[in-house]
């Protein structure tokens, strides 16, 4: 079992298309990098992966570790939610993937603030459901140590929900 951190809004979220962003196959990689034959060296040398016995087609996954410090977080749609949907009625759940806690707090603060909407924030253990125990806490502000105070630092203690209500300002 593992920490499920949680965003659960009213609407739909623009979320960017991250379907096979860091995957490329190999005939993909040669056309688009002008310098093929140095980047399949690199492949071989770095990373173990012979092309001449590899299928051209074939997918690769890179972890980029500066992505991390770019994009410390990911807003994936929940597209299986089981125990998280057992919380909240609320119907578009996200799943946050967290690569960098570092940089987590300042981007997950910055990116909420760009919502035009209410949510919530969810930190729960996932397949094990404790309505009873669930704390509740008004956000205000979603600054980093409002967000922290729902996350903590990868504990869990008991399910954590955030509710954050935001009002319209006369000019929208």
């Amino acid at each position: 079992m593992s920490l499920g951190f949680y965003l659960a809004t009213h609407q739909p979220l623009r979320l960017a298309n991250t379907k096979n962003a860091d995957t490329l196959d190999l005939n993909s990689l040669t056309d688009l990098e002008k310098n093929a034959p140095q980047l399949l060296e690199d492949l071989t040398k770095n990373l173990g992966i012979d092309q001449n016995n590899s299928d051209p087609s074939e997918k690769l996954f890179v972890i980029l570790p500066e992505k991390f410090d770019e994009q410390p977080f990911e807003i994936i749609a929940e597209t299986e939610p089981e125990t998280i949907a057992r919380y909240t009625k609320t119907p578009f759940l996200y799943y946050i993937d967290i690569y960098n806690w570092d940089n987590f707090y300042p981007s997950l603060s910055e990116y909420l603030l760009t919502l035009i909407q209410s949510f919530e924030l969810w930190l729960i253990w996932e397949n094990k459901f404790e309505p009873e125990d669930v704390s509740i806490t008004k956000l205000n502000n979603l600054t980093e140590k409002n967000i922290a105070d729902i996350f903590g630092d990868n504990e869990y203690l008991h399910p954590i929900v955030g509710i954050y209500h935001y009002e319209m300002t006369p000019s929208e």
